[in-house]
């Protein structure tokens, strides 16, 4: 095997996967789980804490677009049919496109129903207020929560396939982004 078909991303293409990773893992975590806590401050801390993971999010798919465009995926070798490189064209777009519009949503949310925006100690600049926002508060949580489902079942799909790739089909799919 050539040195060209065992590359991978690089250090920080990874780190920047990986921790994004992690993010998703504790904001998904913590409103799928904030239920199991009483009302209260501790269900409280649950909910902030999806809230400050999605704005962390929301952050980090910036540098990820621009680390991306800049720094190209490097080849999957064997390579892939033209019908499987658009799926996976489609499939990580809509990932990224997740990843920035869900946290975007959760501000609406916030917003509309007149509570600031708090980024770790730092009141936000509101976007929308409670006046014009209150009538679409609903209907900006639905999509959120809807969204959000969306984003769960993508990753899984995103496992399973990394998973296929390399077991069944034994390509580098995977290893190029291991740490």
């Amino acid at each position: 095997m050539t040195a060209t078909r065992t590359m991978g991303y690089g250090m920080i293409a990874k780190l920047l996967h990986w921790s994004m990773a992690v993010l998703i893992l504790i904001s998904l975590c913590a409103i799928e789980f904030k239920d199991f806590f009483p009302k209260g401050a501790l269900r409280h801390a649950v909910v902030a804490w999806h809230f400050q993971m999605g704005l962390c999010v929301l952050i980090l798919i910036g540098v990820r677009i621009t680390w991306r465009i800049k720094n190209p995926a490097p080849p999957i070798f064997p390579s892939l049919s033209k019908m499987q490189s658009l799926a996976a064209t489609t499939a990580h777009v809509a990932l990224y496109a997740l990843m920035l519009i869900l946290p975007i949503l959760g501000v609406l949310t916030r917003q509309s129903r007149g509570n600031d925006v708090d980024f770790f100690g730092h009141v936000l600049p509101a976007i929308l207020d409670e006046d014009s926002g209150l009538p679409y508060a609903l209907k900006i949580k639905s999509l959120h929560t809807y969204l959000g489902d969306v984003l769960m079942w993508l990753i899984a799909v995103h496992m399973l396939i990394a998973i296929f790739h390399h077991m069944v089909r034994r390509d580098n799919t995977l290893s190029r982004m291991l740490p």
